[in-house]
């Protein structure tokens, strides 16, 4: 009489594939720890300063228009001032 061969008899006799076991595991663990950190990380506290915005040109161009108008934006959406401040770069752009 032919008796089967047992499972962990067939598992054994396989080639072992070099720790590829392990690596889900380190994958789910690394998931897990990055959601609990998560968690627990709160934004800070908007603070008492106003937000500036820098803009590389002259006052008067489109440019400063769309940062006053972006500033406004802001302004109504983080509920903080928001200051537009143009800095003429020193040396003339080539």
């Amino acid at each position: 009489m032919m008796y089967a061969k047992p499972f962990h008899a067939f598992c054994a006799s396989r080639a072992p594939r070099c720790g590829s076991s392990i690596a889900p595991i380190i994958v789910m663990g690394a998931g897990l720890f990055a959601a609990m950190a998560g968690s627990v990380c709160t934004a800070q506290p908007a603070g008492e300063r106003p937000v500036r915005l820098v803009v590389g040109y002259s006052p008067g161009g489109g440019v400063d228009f769309f940062a006053h108008v972006l500033a406004g934006k802001l302004s109504g959406t983080l509920q903080q001032q928001c200051i537009v401040d143009n800095r003429i770069p020193i040396c003339p752009r080539k």
